[in-house]
């Protein structure tokens, strides 16, 4: 009866917070792979763990969920709210990110946002200590101002049109973070 449990949460129109708070005390038994959750509210939840890969989570409100260990490679969070949430050591390698994607003051320490589309987002005063960044994009639009870059990899990222100093100003603390094989050319400006 469980594993049909997705499928009806998929189809209801009606009472789907009400749903959606019973189901959260099973993720564990529960796959939410490729299930569409967009515009819920899940704020605060316990979604430790979860298979939330490849899900439609656009407009999904996850302030301050807890979503540690959770797999969300391959989600489209386009608009997602995750302001405040425990992503730490969370896999969100090739994950769907917008300039509506909210990251503010998020745990990230430990992510995964490998091959990640990060032109556009927001991770103004996101925890990255130890965080994996290897081959995201990364543009002059996506904001770090506040965020703890300790230990975050950068491997394979094209930093060449990102101004390090700047970056150096505007962020909590950049300290220790790895650049192997990143294209770095007229990233430091006077």
């Amino acid at each position: 009866q469980l594993a049909s449990l997705p499928a009806e949460i998929e189809q209801l129109e009606d009472g789907r917070a009400k749903v959606v708070a019973i189901v959260v005390n099973l993720v564990k038994l529960i796959d939410f792979h490729g299930i569409d959750l967009s515009r819920f509210d899940l704020s605060g939840n316990n979604l430790h763990g979860a298979n939330l890969s490849s899900a439609k989570l656009c407009g999904t409100k996850l302030v301050k969920a807890n979503l540690s260990g959770a797999d969300l490679s391959g989600a489209d969070l386009s608009g997602t709210d995750l302001s405040g949430a425990d992503m730490s050591s969370a896999d969100l390698s090739s994950a769907t990110i917008t300039a509506a994607t909210v990251f503010a003051d998020a745990n990230l320490a430990g992510a995964s946002l490998c091959d990640t589309d990060l032109s556009s987002g927001d991770l103004s005063g996101s925890d990255l200590t130890d965080a994996s960044l290897n081959g995201a994009t990364i543009t002059t639009k996506t904001v770090f101002t506040g965020a703890i870059l300790v230990r975050t990899c950068f491997t394979k990222v094209d930093l060449t049109c990102i101004d390090l100093a700047v970056w150096r100003k505007q962020t909590k603390k950049l300290a220790q973070v790895k650049l192997g094989h990143a294209k770095l050319r007229e990233s430091f400006k006077e």
